[in-house]
């Protein structure tokens, strides 16, 4: 979340200060992907869930953001490799769950 807020300042809704922890994703529906180097973020990704309703119906939807590769890291397929991991734990169809 600190590398999200020092790459793109204005994501959570305001420009504020790096060491402020203004509310990111909801930690209950959301799963952080990354990809170390020894204590080195290399590659990261989140996927969220939210409850919706439409037409009657409640539908969990689930979303993929966040997804970012340390510049000296770039062009070597580990955002690939982290996506790839959001999508095996994305819940399959016959789960009930629409994603």
């Amino acid at each position: 979340v600190s590398y999200v807020r020092m790459q793109w300042p204005a994501f959570l809704g305001r420009r504020s200060p790096l060491w402020e922890s203004a509310p990111y994703v909801n930690a209950v529906d959301s799963r952080h992907f990354v990809m170390l180097d020894g204590d080195v973020l290399v590659s990261h990704a989140v996927s969220h869930y939210k409850s919706i309703e439409h037409a009657g119906q409640t539908w969990k939807v689930g979303a993929l953001s966040s997804v970012f590769t340390y510049p000296a890291y770039r062009g070597s397929g580990y955002a690939e490799q982290v996506v790839a991991a959001v999508v095996r734990h994305v819940p399959a169809p016959e789960s009930g769950i629409r994603v």
